[in-house]
């Protein structure tokens, strides 16, 4: 795949649409999720005159929790563990639809809804990506989605920014309004992005089914 850059990915001509197999080959297949949907999204830069040295601006905190962690929140919060885990944090390779991908964030936004947990989980996946070499990441979440149990948006991007800032890996925050999410929650998005701007956040986006809830209906 080619960057902005112009750089090229050595994997992309023999796995040309298909995402999910070019990322396990490119090293970054921490992502249960990220690594096995056709629908998954992200982009990664070589970095020009550095072998193997990359960067990953589209990786989503929810979506990229090591197994073994979503165990550990699980057990500590009485949340039933599925017996076959993994598989439920991995789209089918056959995933037919945006909305079958997205069924997998499920189990993760559950147990992340206290400001331990995401802070837990923003270090857990910066320390993945630091052992996998890569130089700097764009980690998104929408953190109306975390707001359960009573936390504030607000606290939740402190919370997954001092994940960040803990494992001292180069990495920012995106923070994602969502499509059907309300104007309210979004406008607090907003809000809160511009606020932590420069401090853990660099931008926001816009995320969610948009078969269901398009684009200019959402704006």
């Amino acid at each position: 795949m080619e960057g902005e850059g112009g750089a090229k990915d050595p994997h992309a001509a023999a796995n040309a649409g298909k995402p999910g197999q070019m990322c396990r080959q490119a090293g970054l297949g921490m992502g249960p999720v990220l690594s096995w949907c056709k629908y998954a999204h992200f982009i990664i830069l070589l970095v020009e005159g550095e072998d193997d040295a990359m960067i990953d601006l589209h990786l989503h905190l929810d979506g990229s929790l090591p197994p073994a962690l979503v165990r550990e929140l699980a057990l500590e919060q009485g949340y039933p563990v599925p017996a076959a885990l993994e598989g439920a944090l991995r789209a089918p390779e056959d995933c037919a639809s945006l909305n079958e991908y997205l069924k997998c964030f499920d189990l993760p936004l559950a147990l992340l809804q206290n400001g331990e947990a995401l802070e837990r989980a923003a270090y857990a996946v910066c320390m993945g990506l630091q052992r996998q070499g890569l130089l700097y990441a764009e980690i998104r979440f929408a953190p109306q989605l975390h707001t359960r149990q009573g936390l504030a948006q607000r606290q939740a991007v402190e919370a997954a920014a001092r994940g960040v800032a803990r494992s001292g890996f180069p990495a920012q925050l995106i923070l994602c309004c969502m499509r059907g999410g309300g104007d309210s929650a979004n406008r607090e998005t907003l809000a809160v992005a511009a606020q932590a701007l420069g401090s853990g956040v660099c931008a926001c986006d816009l995320a969610g089914a948009e078969a269901l809830y398009p684009t200019p209906a959402t704006i």
